[in-house]
């Protein structure tokens, strides 16, 4: 496996570190991945 997929229940379908905010967020820990939405950790969170 080298891909994390989820499929929301609007149908849209999160990849990679996506799945990980989207859940942290939805049990209130969203403040654990905020970091790397910034551009220069999520370009290395990606190679």
């Amino acid at each position: 496996m080298e891909r994390f997929q989820a499929l929301k229940s609007d149908g849209l379908v999160n990849k990679d570190i996506k799945v990980f905010q989207g859940a942290y967020s939805l049990i209130g820990l969203g403040w654990f991945y905020a970091p790397a939405k910034l551009a220069i950790i999520d370009k290395f969170i990606k190679h």
